[in-house]
């Protein structure tokens, strides 16, 4: 068993994509992980990241470009295509997450088309937040 931790990972899946296990439902959504400056040394890693039951259902609530911090177990998933090809393909489980950015969460779950029809909620000092 191999545990990782992701600090950013870029949602980049439109949708996640859900089904049933047994009694459980399991939420997968694909995200892409850079370790830093992006080199031959240091590619960016597509992997999914899938969720059991609760933390699935918060999974399924993130939208493409959210920034998330991920913890999980990883693991390598073997499968064969429609051509008969063996594939693998690098799975998180995640245990915990935490979303980093997320412009639909701030935004009131709506993006804006443009950027200066975007509103800025002020408190009683007047300070942005």
């Amino acid at each position: 068993m191999l545990i990782a931790t992701l600090l950013d990972a870029r949602v980049v899946s439109a949708q996640a994509f859900q089904r049933k296990a047994g009694d459980s439902t399991v939420t997968k959504i694909r995200v892409a992980a850079n370790p830093g400056k992006k080199s031959d040394r240091n590619p960016t890693r597509f992997l999914n990241a899938e969720g059991w039951g609760v933390i699935g259902e918060g999974l399924a609530k993130c939208s493409k470009g959210d920034v998330l911090s991920i913890s999980g177990e990883m693991k390598l998933d073997k499968y064969t295509d429609k051509n008969g090809q063996e594939r693998t393909d690098d799975v998180i489980t995640v245990t915990h997450f935490r979303i980093q950015k997320s412009e639909s969460f701030f935004n009131g779950g709506t993006r804006p088309a443009d950027p200066e029809t975007e509103t800025q909620v002020q408190d009683d000092d007047g300070i942005p937040f």
